[in-house]
């Protein structure tokens, strides 16, 4: 188990996110809702202990009750737009060289164990070879997720991993993640405001809310008895579209 303590973000003077406390569980898809706007994407990149475009803010990490220094090596996350995430002047084999050698993983492996994520992603052996503008948005997505397992996380994060996709992509992308999230005993950590997809995928929820987690449930809960605002009047525009 991955328990996140004390996740405080601030920009400027606004206090984005307030000192909040949860846990992620191997094998469970755990998803973070909210408002647009409300800070879910600024939890994703604080749970790395990274603060960026003027936040700051301090974060305790535990992984099986042990202090971990370097999130990197048991945390692996799936960006929202692979367009942007991907440098266009290196290969997607490029890219998985750099990642594991910035994690003092890279060896004379190297091509089976890109060529096994790729597999388990349904890429071909040949998309190492490929540039990110080669491949459409749903193959790029699917090379973020291979990418994301070739150091072996113990937990993944996936911002929003579907918004630019269409209805039929996003649901084999989120089904492949579900999958490998059973298949490889790894903790998934979902972020999104779709109550479609959590409906779909997610097993836990937690639901952020003016800078606190205002309500921690399982999927039955949250679609039969909602607590906060948030998780109602998302709920409400999810069944309003029905």
């Amino acid at each position: 188990m991955l328990e996140v303590k004390n996740l405080s973000i601030k920009a400027q003077d606004k206090i984005i996110v307030d000192d909040i406390s949860f846990s992620l569980k191997r094998g469970i898809v755990t998803a973070l809702i909210g408002k647009s706007g409300v800070g879910k994407s600024l939890c994703a990149t604080g749970i790395f202990g990274i603060f960026t475009n003027g936040t700051s803010g301090k974060i305790t990490l535990n992984f099986n009750n042990e202090p971990v220094k370097n999130p990197s090596k048991i945390i692996s996350t799936i960006m929202q737009n692979p367009r942007t995430a991907f440098s266009p002047i290196l290969s997607i084999g490029s890219h998985a060289k750099s990642i594991l050698k910035a994690n003092d993983m890279l060896d004379q492996n190297f091509d089976q164990l890109l060529k096994t994520e790729l597999k388990n992603v349904g890429l071909k052996d040949e998309v190492a070879d490929r540039y990110p503008f080669e491949l459409s948005g749903g193959m790029l997505q699917r090379a973020m997720i291979a990418l994301a397992l070739i150091t072996k996380p113990k937990f993944l994060i996936a911002d929003e991993p579907t918004t630019d996709l269409d209805a039929i992509t996003q649901t084999e992308i989120l089904s492949l993640l579900s999958k490998l999230v059973k298949q490889k005993n790894m903790g998934l950590l979902l972020i999104t405001h779709d109550f479609g997809v959590i409906n779909a995928f997610a097993d836990e929820i937690l639901v952020l809310e003016d800078t606190k987690i205002v309500e921690k449930a399982d999927k039955n809960e949250i679609f039969t008895s909602p607590k906060s605002k948030s998780s109602r009047e998302l709920l409400n525009a999810y069944e309003a579209l029905k």
